[in-house]
């Protein structure tokens, strides 16, 4: 666990956003969390992405924001989730 906390710590102040692998979703929701908690961003909004029930389409389509008619079943435009996250959105 101390070298889990040691790379937090290396991590969390230089990076601008991260991708956080584990075998328990708790796990990965949890290091996401220090990661922003310790970083110049933890007054910042912060939320999560749970990937792994999402295909590939429909996870960028939710980050991102589609428009109608892009795919079937596009029936209106879609703002992406990370138009609420300010500055240090996902780009």
């Amino acid at each position: 666990m101390q070298e889990v906390f040691d790379v937090l710590q290396q991590v969390a102040p230089t990076a601008p956003r991260c991708c956080c692998w584990a075998k328990a979703a708790r796990a990965r929701k949890l290091i996401a969390k220090a990661v922003h908690q310790l970083s110049p961003r933890a007054k910042q909004r912060w939320s999560a992405c749970i990937a792994p029930p999402l295909s590939a389409t429909l996870l960028e389509s939710e980050l991102f924001g589609h428009e109608k008619g892009a795919f079937t079943g596009a029936h209106e435009r879609a703002s992406a989730v990370r138009a609420g996250a300010g500055r240090h959105a996902v780009p």
